[in-house]
């Protein structure tokens, strides 16, 4: 996944967040699902 693909999946995690109260790890597994990814893991940039 590329920077900008990985800074869209968090952002997506953070807005998840706050608008229905899911869990960090819920938003991001939901946001990388969204995007398309099936990555578990985020690389480390």
């Amino acid at each position: 996944m590329s920077g900008h693909a990985a800074f869209l999946v968090l952002e997506r995690a953070n807005q998840l967040m706050k608008e229905i109260g899911l869990s960090f790890d819920a938003a991001l597994a939901k946001g990388k699902q969204e995007a398309g990814h099936r990555s578990t893991r985020l690389p480390i940039v």
